[in-house]
């Protein structure tokens, strides 16, 4: 089935030219662009391929730059359906993808962890725990910068989020702020939150 990589990277390429009859909320085909980047995520990176892997590469670079926050709902879903799979698929790439994309996907993670929307702050940490040694190697700041964030979201109403911010601390903590993440663990288990506790302990 690798054979299919270049066909569906035309796809990708294709939809932003000729889908004009495809809108939804002014983004062509957002659920086709979902599946293509979804079943990318699945073959092996075209790293032998220099060409294809560029091209690749310029799809993920080109939704990077394309996806903005705006009041409509509808489009902000449909938008940030494609931004996750493709910062998904540039985490699965690892190395095969350029160092300014790997930088760029930890600062989108960062922000979307401090924005209102749950949905969407779930979605950041769950590409966070997904990050590989490279992409935290690429910005070593990142989780000093953030763990404000990450506390508070360890204080969210949303279980599912607690949970997922938990086990984001836990995989990029290190040891420069691992005495601050173990005291403000052990502050957080005096406020009863019985749902996270054995996971906090362990």
């Amino acid at each position: 089935y690798t054979s299919l990589v270049p066909q569906l990277v035309t796809i990708l390429a294709d939809m932003q030219k000729s889908a004009t009859d495809y809108f939804y909320y002014m983004t062509p085909c957002p659920w086709l662009q979902v599946v293509v980047l979804q079943i990318l995520q699945i073959m092996p990176p075209p790293f032998q391929d220099a060409e294809l892997l560029s091209a690749v590469n310029g799809q993920i670079k080109r939704i990077y730059k394309y996806v903005e926050v705006t009041k409509h709902v509808n489009k902000n879903n449909s938008d940030h359906s494609i931004l996750f799979e493709a910062i998904n698929l540039a985490i699965y790439y690892e190395h095969h993808v350029p160092r300014q994309t790997r930088v760029e996907t930890v600062k989108l993670l960062a922000k979307f962890i401090a924005v209102k929307e749950p949905n969407i702050r779930y979605l950041a940490l769950e590409s966070l725990a997904q990050l590989k040694p490279i992409h935290i190697e690429t910005d070593r700041n990142m989780i000093k910068e953030n763990l404000e964030t990450f506390f508070s979201a360890l204080k969210e109403k949303d279980i599912s989020i607690r949970k997922r911010a938990l086990d984001t601390i836990f995989y990029l903590c290190n040891q420069d702020v691992a005495g601050e993440v173990v005291n403000e663990l052990l502050d957080h288990l005096q406020e009863n939150d019985y749902e996270l506790m054995e996971m906090m302990v362990l």
